[in-house]
């Protein structure tokens, strides 16, 4: 919220919290409508889960984690997942080591037993290889293709053949 607070305040208006809060919201309803899960997440998801592998999302993301969570409930994956990890719980973004520490203590596993996905090589292939996860980029949502030697899937499909 203090990002955004500044951000009125640079714009020259000073905003009570509850209204700052009400605006930050109406964006977020508007993402909840907007955003679409990949065709195959439900299914690998829902894959995982028959195998006894646990899921979590850790994502950067500047507002508020209530209106984050009630994003990844809207779009059906809430109850697919065992955590969920925001950077505005943590305070950090990734690729701070924090935010990878926070993920796991909510899922209550060891670095070494995780595969880390995610479509940004600093924050989701070199930020969990640092702290000791295996990870891999997927590149169907990627801005731009990893580096040659980064491990990428071109579909969550392939996920499970990486376990």
């Amino acid at each position: 919220m203090d990002v955004f607070r500044e951000a009125w305040e640079k714009a020259g208006l000073t905003l009570p919290n509850s209204l700052l809060y009400d605006i930050l919201d109406a964006e977020q309803q508007c993402w909840d409508r907007a955003v679409r899960l990949d065709p195959d997440a439900l299914s690998v998801l829902s894959w995982l889960r028959a195998h006894g592998i646990k899921r979590g999302l850790c994502s950067n993301a500047p507002f508020p984690p209530e209106m984050m969570r009630r994003q990844v409930d809207s779009n059906g994956i809430g109850g697919m997942l065992d955590a969920v990890v925001f950077s505005s719980d943590v305070g950090r973004r990734k690729p701070a080591p924090e935010v990878y520490r926070a993920a796991l203590d909510a899922l209550g596993v060891d670095a070494r037993h995780v595969l880390f996905v995610g479509d940004r090589v600093r924050e989701d292939y070199e930020g969990p290889r640092a702290a000791g996860m295996r990870a891999v980029i997927f590149t169907a949502h990627a801005e731009e293709p990893p580096p040659y030697g980064v491990p990428a899937v071109a579909s969550l499909k392939e996920v499970p053949r990486l376990l």
